[in-house]
């Protein structure tokens, strides 16, 4: 019978547990959070230590969420490394989004025109409206957004030239709105107390960017 000396995971010293940890991959350190609260611990200390997506089929908001929702496990992120995102404009694509730059020299009433032709067939809003309203009110009251009524933000990107199109905080509701993971990489970064190290691969430089990015 084993005495009560015995080391098992659920006493074995932070410290050393926190070592063991650093030589387990992320399944591994799944499996751990699992075991008992003090794997969990130790586990959740070195999964969230660094966070890297460079998978397009691994959307961005997933993270997003759990940070989100559980600032505790924000404060241990140290480290990001993401691949380029989708970001509002580059090109008329599948979602209908045109660059400023490429608008610029149309008129208001050609860039609806185009717009609404594009994206007539879209259906634009948020795939979880509840982490929406939810990433509204954590924005205003982390003041990344200033406090108002949001809801005149919710709809179609604007030509550039008209009034509030340029609003950065404008510009920031919508793309979250639209699923744009432009908002979510401004959101993601807003969320990391701790962060020390961001490497973005794939960086487009000649891409319009958020201006609160």
């Amino acid at each position: 019978m084993a005495h009560s000396g015995t080391a098992r995971l659920d006493n074995i010293p932070n410290e050393l547990l926190d070592q063991i940890g650093g030589y387990l991959d992320q399944c591994s350190l799944h499996s751990l959070t699992l075991v008992c609260r003090h794997t969990k611990q130790s586990a959740y200390e070195q999964l969230y230590q660094s966070y890297t997506n460079l998978s397009v089929e691994k959307p961005i908001i997933l993270f997003l969420r759990t940070i989100a929702y559980n600032p505790d496990l924000a404060a241990k992120v140290k480290s990001v490394t993401v691949r380029n995102w989708d970001a509002e404009g580059v090109a008329i694509d599948a979602r209908g989004y045109l660059s400023e730059d490429a608008v610029l020299s149309m008129s208001p009433t050609e860039y609806n025109k185009q717009l609404q032709e594009t994206m007539k067939n879209l259906n634009l809003g948020p795939q979880d409206e509840k982490l929406f309203h939810h990433l509204l009110q954590l924005a205003q009251a982390t003041r990344l957004i200033p406090t108002r009524d949001w809801s005149g933000a919710f709809q179609l990107p604007q030509h550039p030239l008209l009034p509030e199109s340029s609003n950065q905080y404008v510009q920031f509701v919508r793309s979250l709105w639209n699923n744009i993971e432009d908002a979510y990489m401004i959101f993601l970064l807003s969320l990391l107390p701790n962060l020390e190290h961001l490497e973005i691969r794939g960086w487009q430089t000649t891409c319009a960017r958020p201006k609160l990015l």
